[in-house]
């Protein structure tokens, strides 16, 4: 697989000028398969006199759509082709599908968020089973938190994300993981379920691991008990977070179970 080095991501990034400077690389040391690039954008890029720096052809869900829904979709789909370059794939773009899921080039699975002005990719090669998932979140404040908080955990679960510290800060992370989560179930689900179908069971704070467990059958492959692995990293504006499964972990020896 080739190497994403900074000199090379930062000339990539010089031809989508939706993009505000070179992508920064994330280093998941918990799933090496992965790689990650995230990147600020310019929301107002895709008025409608500069849509041609919004990766054309625009899907019809997005082409009249508020410049900033533009923005964000071009910005995803620059970062995801500078990173599937870099790894020597021959794509010219990530069109979406009829569940406007991302399609993917063979041999590779990706998956895409933003946040405000901050975009989102993660990449890896395709294997059997293979499930991958990212999500970034800016911070919730504390009234949105209170509001969801019994829609989003349980009270076990917020004790388990207890080193996150306040409340505003636990409900986010919660929020994002199982976002990150449903991205990489869905593909395979075909349907849309509760944020009560995933429980974060672990969590160690310093390393960034996350332990996820499914609560109800979700399909043959992924019956209640499954255990999902992911990984958080924050900053001082958003946390991200990913869910990698299956094929991934099991072709992944460095991987240790939590708990």
């Amino acid at each position: 697989m080739a190497s994403v080095s900074a000199q090379n991501v930062q000339s990539d990034a010089l031809r989508y000028p939706v993009l505000i400077g070179p992508p920064q690389s994330l280093h998941v040391d918990a799933f090496p398969c992965v790689t990650v690039l995230r990147s600020r954008f310019d929301l107002q890029a895709c008025r409608d006199e500069a849509d041609r720096w919004c990766a054309p052809p625009l899907p019809d869900h997005v082409r009249h759509a508020v410049p900033q829904r533009k923005a964000a979709y071009a910005a995803g789909r620059a970062l995801a082709k500078i990173l599937l370059r870099r790894h020597g794939a021959l794509v010219t773009d990530v069109p979406v599908n009829a569940r406007h899921l991302p399609v993917w080039p063979p041999g590779w699975l990706g998956s895409i968020s933003h946040a405000a002005d901050m975009a989102i990719c993660a990449v890896a090669p395709w294997s059997d089973g293979a499930l991958l998932g990212v999500d970034i979140e800016s911070w919730m404040p504390d009234d949105t938190a209170y509001a969801i908080l019994s829609l989003v955990m349980n009270e076990p679960e917020l004790l388990s994300l207890h080193g996150w510290g306040a409340l505003a800060k636990r409900v986010t992370v919660a929020f994002s993981a199982k976002e990150s989560a449903f991205k990489a179930l869905y593909p395979q689900v075909g349907r849309y379920f509760d944020f009560s179908a995933i429980r974060i069971i672990d969590c160690e704070q310093k390393t960034g691991r996350l332990c996820l467990r499914v609560e109800e059958p979700l399909s043959p492959e992924l019956p209640k008990g499954r255990q999902l692995e992911a990984w958080c990293q924050a900053d001082a504006g958003h946390v991200v977070t990913l869910v990698a499964g299956l094929g991934l972990i099991e072709n992944d020896t460095s991987m240790r179970r939590l708990g």
